[in-house]
């Protein structure tokens, strides 16, 4: 298995994870995803190779019921990832895409994806999503890869994840960390698109956007606007709020992120315009019908251009959904009502 793949490259499920896999799809069908390189699993397997007994030796001695004992498990491992010595044939290899895919200067995402070594229990899948549990570094600059990439590394094994694969019954080490080096998009606006309704599966597109970059929509860090795009003559429906903030570059310290008041003029509009609206329903669709199920699609508008920066299958709670159907229950059992008369009606 190849070590390192560009966006060009055919990047499979086991070999990039599934945030990746599908961005490379999205991008062979002309969709709007920024450039990128991945370090496969197999670079991961690699590296991890020489601490794998220790790290199960860890692992095997957390008390599941001490919330410090795992606390203390994930930050040893961590700090085992961050000693990691990369040698200079490792670090060259690392960086070698970097100057032929992006322009001098460009600021990049370092963004890990956990991959299984079984299918369903790895990030982004159908039916484990592990949200927001391995590490994304923003606005990184190339002489800071290096580093990022050991944090995204170790964060495989954040307390957060050890909990959720403890929860799942899932191997602690069953799986392999790729991690993408990506152009980053300086957001001016952002959004989370999803193609059905995530609380009800109604077949609509639920838009929810502020102004600035998305962690400040997908971390709930800042007011969004609510939009709903409905097909036929039911139109958009607009939940407009005030967004006095925004998340932006912190320039000043030259990594991470600083909240910044939004423009008077703009704090009471609604972000999206329907034209904006119409065109992220229309790349909804064309996602959704890719991968043969609604989606959940992070991206990012500047100007007027649209970039995907992701997409994943919601995750739908289907026990939690209430279904109006025109079955009538009194044609389909005339006569004495009985105790399967009421558990068929209750199953519909």
């Amino acid at each position: 298995m190849k070590r390192i793949l560009l966006d060009s490259e055919r990047c499979a499920h086991d070999q990039v994870g599934g945030k990746f896999a599908r961005q490379h799809d999205m991008r062979a069908q002309d969709l709007p995803i920024p450039r990128f390189y991945c370090l496969t699993t197999a670079y991961y397997e690699a590296v991890f190779e020489p601490l794998r007994d220790e790290v199960r030796r860890v692992c095997a001695a957390i008390d599941w019921t001490d919330a410090q004992s795992v606390r203390a498990a994930s930050g040893e491992i961590a700090t085992r990832f961050r000693a990691i010595e990369l040698s200079d044939a490792q670090k060259g290899e690392v960086l070698a895409p970097f100057d032929p895919l992006f322009s001098p200067g460009t600021l990049v995402s370092v963004r890990g994806s956990m991959v299984g070594f079984r299918a369903e229990e790895s990030e982004d899948s159908a039916g484990h999503a592990f949200a927001g549990m391995s590490e994304s570094f923003l606005f990184v600059p190339r002489e800071k890869i290096l580093e990022r990439l050991l944090e995204v590394w170790a964060s495989g094994f954040s307390q957060e994840a050890l909990l959720y694969r403890h929860a799942n019954k899932m191997d602690l080490l069953g799986f392999a960390v790729a991690v993408g080096v990506q152009e980053m998009v300086a957001a001016e606006r952002s959004f989370v698109l999803f193609t059905c309704d995530p609380q009800t599966a109604l077949r609509e597109s639920v838009v929810v956007a502020a102004y600035g970059l998305g962690e400040g929509v997908v971390q709930e860090r800042v007011a969004c606007d609510h939009f709903f795009v409905r097909s036929g003559v039911r139109g958009i429906e607009r939940k407009v709020v005030s967004k006095p903030d925004r998340l932006v570059f912190d320039r000043e310290a030259g990594h991470g992120l600083v909240s910044e008041s939004v423009p008077e003029e703009l704090r009471d509009l609604p972000c999206l315009s329907d034209e904006d609206l119409e065109r992220l329903d229309a790349l909804g669709r064309r996602v959704e019908g890719m991968f043969g199920a609604p989606q959940d699609i992070e991206g990012a508008l500047v100007g007027d251009k649209i970039y995907l920066l992701q997409a994943r299958p919601i995750q739908i709670d289907y026990s939690r959904q209430r279904v109006f159907s025109n079955a009538n229950v009194t044609e389909s059992f005339p006569g004495v009502s009985s105790p399967l008369t009421f558990s068929f009606s209750l199953y519909f």
